[in-house]
């Protein structure tokens, strides 16, 4: 539940209706946009190198305490010196020394030059490069960046603030050598604010049973209610309850039993007419006293990564790495009927990708090429050249893990086809798929154990640099995986902190192609979807509203009649 520490889009639907931003993203599609919300208002400098934040006044958090630029201070210094890799931190440490926010990439070890110590140094260090400070009075802060980024504010909207009392008050001082300021330890989870929760937000984490993951929140009786001074929410209490079963989530929606369900792709014709989806995408909803807003189209993208350098469990670097071969990564590429999948498996609900980028951003472009199509002709051809060169031999197969997580129906179908078709060639290499828990994917992945695997990317902010980041920069996803191409960091380098959008989204798609041509990723689809992230609801919840960057339901918006 830490904000400081781990967001996944389980954790942060809690934490988005918890705790606050001081920027806050409204809006859908290319619509989406940031405005103040704990904060009345922001300037930044000519240089972009400062930004200046005032804040709202008569804002407490849930435990009482008053919101105050302390609060932010502590809060954006709490993300940098506990440096999880799970967290915001590599946003705010940016791509590069000295780290968006000044100093902050000197400090860290996760994803900046930092050494694993956290010694009390390191921490005078960065405390000292003033890269966020109290400004000229209780309610200002200013931000002092280490280099120019035009998507500050989309960063620092993807920022909780929580309350330092409360943290404080349960915080005691470390005895294993990490430094650390009053309530921070550094380098280390807080194991309190792990299960517990204290912010601005609409509603109050109530309870959470973490034997069975169910979450009880309760409104905010003194909720500042939004810059629209709408009041607490509508709803006095949320219970959220984590149902395992696919089927058992459809049958609870349509008895009534819940009153919003997150429904599978696969299970969304239980409840809308699949011949006039298929005949021309129009929703008819067939069950009585549902309603299913959307689809919606998402910012989301489904891919397959590939591992250059493998690591084996005990984190040596194992023997076999076979995608170092560009050969090895375009067979692979080609040996999935993407276009199916997209047809067939999640029934057009989504579009065929051929970019990390989607429809909607700035830089996406449907002209960008990709270095492979689906044609087993050439998938074998490549794959024989590879095995050559791999020395594969057919009587003596290698054999890798193609890995998805449980629950991804289209992984699971892209998973299978593409080890078919691989094993069925023969030619010394067999592909063993692995459906895997969400916790153990990620844990390999982030360990650099997983060899490939289907991977769901939900961006941290709209807009285009962080599709990229991710898949190219070190410190990233590109770094579990061992991709660096020096040409795409220097060149997406020059586009990060490029102020003109012309020629930033020209710089960016450069960058793309360059990552295509190395064929370093499969993209699969950008998904679409009912409700927020996959649910549909009874017709008695009204006010729903799409937020295209969004991790859940707010449900401050909602109501019950």
């Amino acid at each position: 539940m830490d904000p400081g520490y781990f967001v996944d889009t389980a954790s942060a639907e809690i934490q988005q209706n918890v705790y606050e931003p001081l920027l806050q993203f409204v809006g859908s599609g290319p619509n989406t946009t940031v405005v103040p919300w704990l904060a009345q208002n922001y300037t930044v400098s000519s240089d972009g190198m400062t930004y200046t934040f005032n804040l709202r006044q008569g804002i407490t958090f849930q435990d009482g305490s008053a919101f105050n630029a302390t609060a932010v201070v502590f809060s954006i210094n709490r993300v940098v010196l506990m440096d999880s890799t799970s967290s915001s931190d590599y946003l705010l440490d940016g791509p590069h020394a000295p780290g968006l926010i000044n100093g902050s990439s000197y400090y860290s070890h996760a994803v900046g030059s930092g050494a694993s110590t956290y010694n009390q140094s390191q921490v005078n260090a960065y405390i000292n490069s003033h890269g966020v400070e109290i400004g000229a009075n209780p309610y200002q802060v200013i931000f002092h960046l280490g280099f120019p980024f035009p998507s500050f504010p989309y960063i620092i909207a993807d920022v909780f603030i929580v309350s330092p009392s409360t943290v404080i008050s349960h915080w005691t001082p470390p005895t294993d050598g990490h430094g650390y300021i009053t309530g921070i330890t550094t380098g280390e989870e807080d194991q309190y604010m792990k299960t517990h929760a204290s912010g601005t937000g609409p509603f109050n984490l109530n309870s959470w049973d973490q034997t069975t993951n169910d979450i009880v929140l309760s409104s905010n009786s003194k909720y500042w209610g939004t810059p629209n001074n709408s009041g607490p929410a509508k709803i006095p209490e949320v219970d959220i309850n984590y149902v395992s079963s696919d089927s058992a989530r459809v049958l609870d929606l349509k008895s009534g039993a819940a009153d919003i369900s997150d429904i599978p792709t696969n299970d969304y014709f239980a409840f809308i007419d699949k011949s006039a989806w298929v005949a021309n995408h129009s929703v008819v909803v067939t069950t009585p006293g549902v309603s299913a807003p959307g689809p919606y189209a998402t910012l989301d993208l489904e891919f397959l990564t590939m591992n250059y350098v493998i690591h084996n469990q005990d984190g040596s670097v194992a023997s076999f790495q076979p995608f170092q071969n560009k050969n090895f990564r375009v067979a692979m590429s080609d040996a999935v009927n993407v276009s199916d999948i997209v047809r067939n498996v999640i029934n057009g609900f989504g579009i065929q990708a051929n970019e990390a980028v989607p429809p909607g951003e700035h830089a996406y472009n449907s002209s960008i090429p990709v270095d492979y199509n689906f044609n087993l002709t050439d998938a074998q051809g490549n794959l024989t050249l590879a095995a050559k060169s791999l020395g594969l031999n057919a009587s003596s197969p290698k054999t890798i893990v193609l890995a998805y997580q449980i629950g991804d129906a289209a992984g699971q179908a892209i998973s299978t086809e593409l080890a078919n078709n691989i094993n069925n060639m023969q030619l010394g290499i067999t592909i063993n798929v692995s459906p895997q828990p969400v916790s153990t994917f990620i844990g390999a992945l982030v360990a650099g154990q997983l060899a490939f695997g289907v991977l769901s990317f939900v961006p941290d902010y709209p807009d285009s640099p962080d599709y990229l980041s991710i898949v190219a920069l070190p410190g990233n996803l590109a770094s579990f995986v061992s991709y660096n191409n020096t040409v795409v960091v220097s060149e997406l380098d020059q586009a990060l902190g490029e102020t003109n959008q012309t020629l930033r989204a020209q710089l960016l798609q450069q960058v793309q192609i360059l990552i295509n041509q190395d064929v370093a990723y499969v993209w699969f689809y950008y998904p679409s979807v009912f409700g927020e992230t996959g649910q549909m609801f009874r017709t008695w919840v009204h006010g729903f509203q799409f937020l295209t960057q969004s991790n859940g339901i707010f449900f401050y918006q909602l109501s019950k009649s």
